[in-house]
């Protein structure tokens, strides 16, 4: 939690709450501007460089947890999704995944993301680090079937 701090000095407030819940409006519409700046997927045979969709933010979990390497810190879980009206499972995959939340400012974080299909069922797409290419967060292919 406190790198996503020093990331995002004004988001402060999320160091005082554990779920979406208990932050007031104004604080959720802050925490997803930051992320639609930071999190963002495409098509991968969208033409457009620059047409990627900023998912909407739906969930935030933040957790105590251990790591024998690290110690005591505080988990951030975060759960957004894309509309399937606007762009439905067949045309979103596979996707290009542009994300550098937190990772931009603290370069040790890991990210996993997971796609939730019918049923609640988890697929794991791509787990990953940060690191740049020609100066620029790499963006990584999201294919349920890779």
């Amino acid at each position: 939690m406190e790198e996503f701090v020093i990331a995002a000095p004004h988001l402060k407030f999320v160091e005082k709450t554990s779920s979406l819940g208990d932050l007031t409006n104004s604080q959720v519409k802050q925490l997803s501007s930051y992320f639609n700046q930071h999190f963002k997927i495409k098509p991968l045979n969208d033409e457009q460089d620059d047409q990627f969709i900023s998912p909407s933010l739906d969930a935030i979990e933040i957790q105590g947890a251990f790591n024998e390497h690290v110690g005591q810190y505080r988990r951030v879980e975060a759960q957004f999704s894309v509309d399937s009206k606007t762009l439905p499972y067949n045309s979103l995959f596979p996707a290009v995944l542009h994300f550098d939340a937190i990772l931009h400012e603290i370069r040790s974080h890991r990210v996993a993301v997971f796609y939730e299909g019918e049923q609640n069922s988890k697929i794991k797409l791509v787990d990953f680090v940060y690191s740049e290419t020609n100066g620029k967060p790499t963006t990584h292919l999201l294919s349920p079937n890779s």
